[in-house]
C-alpha cells in the first residue's frame, strides 16, 4: 500500500506564515508573488521551506476587512437513571 502525501509550499503573506493563502486572497489584493525554491528556500526558511515557498506581498492590509473565524462545540451531560447504592456498612447488613 503506498500512502501518498500531499506537497504544498509554505505561503508567507506580508510577513506572516498561513496555510494555504490562495484560498482567502483575491487577485485584485496581491502585488508581486516571488516563489523561492531549492537552496533560496532552505536557506531562509530552514526544512519547512524544502518544498518551497511562496512568498506574497499585499496591495495593503488597511483596505481588507479582518475575519474571524471560529469553530467551537459545546455540550451538557446530565446522569438520567441514577442508581442508589448501598454503603458499605448496609452492604455488609444486607448479606447478614
Amino acid at each position: 500500500m503506498v500512502l501518498s502525501r500531499r506537497i504544498t509550499p509554505r505561503y508567507i503573506v506580508d510577513g506572516i506564515q498561513v496555510e494555504n493563502a490562495i484560498s482567502f486572497l483575491s487577485p485584485q489584493e496581491i502585488q508581486p508573488i516571488d516563489v523561492l525554491k531549492d537552496a533560496a528556500s532552505t536557506a531562509i526558511y530552514g526544512a519547512r521551506g524544502a518544498n518551497g515557498v511562496v512568498v506574497i506581498t499585499t496591495k495593503g492590509g488597511v483596505e481588507m476587512p479582518t475575519q474571524v473565524t471560529y469553530n467551537g462545540f459545546a455540550g451538557v451531560k446530565s446522569i438520567v437513571n441514577k442508581l442508589n447504592a448501598m454503603k458499605p456498612y448496609g452492604y455488609v447488613k444486607y448479606q447478614h
